[in-house]
């Protein structure tokens, strides 16, 4: 299994990385302004992260639940697994898992919720995702935790965009 990060700043672009890579499994994390420099709106950046579904070999997308709103989302013709922290309407939630995610923010938990329906997908057990799971820990500058003098720093700095932060 190899795993690659698309990314986008303009439309089209995914569209030549999925000739480069045609993947099986696609994975939408969410839709918001981090990518606003080249679109002129959510639904524009909605569309043009959807190219990836578009490859010929894609076997299904594993979608944060927030980007059901989104036409381009939508009117994707494949099979679809959704991910939320407590949607019950979700496939996967934090509630119905059988693993303890190795995070408590809420951003990493629900990357954490992908993985698993990745991990899932490649019948990957409950117990692997477990034991894989007790390894992860943040790269540096993503919500790293300092406390100096009793003040609690928060390092988020990495590919820091306005949203991230």
């Amino acid at each position: 299994v190899l795993v690659l990060e698309m990314g986008m700043s303009h439309p089209g672009e995914l569209s030549r990385l999925i000739e480069i890579a045609p993947p099986h499994l696609g994975v939408l994390t969410n839709i918001n302004y981090q990518h606003a420099a080249f679109f002129p709106n959510l639904e524009a950046i909605a569309e043009a992260k959807c190219e990836m579904f578009k490859s010929p070999q894609m076997e299904k997308g594993i979608f944060h639940l927030q980007t059901e709103q989104f036409a381009g989302v939508r009117a994707l013709n494949l099979p679809k697994t959704w991910v939320h922290l407590k949607d019950p309407r979700a496939d996967y939630t934090l509630q119905n898992i059988e693993v303890t995610p190795p995070f408590t923010e809420s951003h990493f938990q629900e990357n954490f919720l992908q993985a698993v329906a990745v991990s899932r997908h490649f019948g990957l057990s409950w117990e692997e995702i477990e034991r894989g799971a007790r390894q992860l820990k943040p790269y540096d500058h993503r919500f790293q935790k300092l406390e100096k003098r009793g003040i609690l720093f928060i390092d988020d700095a990495y590919n820091a965009s306005p949203v991230s932060v």
